[in-house]
């Protein structure tokens, strides 16, 4: 292995790690975001306007969710990072009529939703790979002030900035796996217990 695929290799594995530590510092302070707004909530009594609540929500979070979506969300132990896996894991997702149960989305699942993750972290490592490797090339192509020299700067932001979404987007299958897992779990610990009553 030359010393140029080592360099893009070290450079990937590094922008991975901070665009993922970034993502995650993100999650987390949505989720310390959603906790005030809860305890907030619960400290001025039971709302009497739905409507209220989800102004407070879509202020907050920039995303309008419903009033029965966010009492399904925060019935749980967890409604901090339910609130978020959802928010993030919302075009994968969908309630039933009476806002009673959770599901997948018709084309999705567990396994094709972990399939559009790898895919999206695939297209991460190659797109990111390329415009790293783009950088790492510059200093052999000539800085004159002709058009190529801003077309190449211009692809090199632009694959970047595709990797950065790739990456970003990656989270969304997730978070909608993970509130799922959750759901189900409290299903089937709600059906043991009837089940011994």
């Amino acid at each position: 292995m030359d010393k140029t695929a080592a360099v893009v290799i070290v450079l990937f594995i590094t922008v991975f790690k901070i665009i993922k530590t970034r993502i995650d510092r993100h999650k987390e302070d949505k989720k310390g975001k959603i906790s005030e707004l809860l305890a907030e909530v619960e400290k001025n009594s039971k709302p009497r306007y739905h409507l209220v609540i989800e102004q407070v929500f879509q202020n907050r979070f920039g995303v309008l969710i419903d009033y029965p979506v966010i009492k399904f969300l925060t019935k749980t132990k967890t409604p901090s990072s339910n609130v978020i896996n959802y928010i993030l894991g919302r075009k994968y997702l969908k309630f039933n009529d009476d806002y009673t149960e959770i599901s997948y989305v018709n084309k999705y699942g567990s396994k094709w939703l972990k399939l559009v993750k790898f895919i999206y972290l695939t297209a991460y490592y190659i797109v990111g790979s390329v415009g790293f490797l783009m950088i790492w090339q510059m200093p052999e192509r000539p800085l004159s002030g002709h058009v190529g020299v801003s077309m190449y700067l211009f692809t090199i932001a632009s694959l970047l900035l595709i990797a950065y979404m790739c990456i970003e987007e990656s989270v969304k299958p997730q978070a909608a796996i993970d509130l799922m897992n959750k759901h189900n779990k409290r299903v089937r610990i709600q059906d043991t217990f009837t089940n011994l009553l």
